[in-house]
């Protein structure tokens, strides 16, 4: 369960970091928002895992 929130936390933030990259932002507004949304992606699926 931990390697599966760390995995879709770290895609999700190499996508903003790469997405930042490719959009040439100097404020990284993609991988901040990409992490936090692979945060609650990461707690839904721990929380549907806990409730089984």
């Amino acid at each position: 369960m931990a390697t599966q929130m760390a995995v879709i936390i770290v895609v999700f933030a190499l996508g903003g970091i790469k997405l930042d990259e490719y959009l040439e932002n100097e404020i990284a507004y993609a991988t901040g928002g990409l992490t936090i949304l692979g945060v609650i992606l990461a707690m839904y699926f721990m929380i549907k895992d806990l409730i089984k």
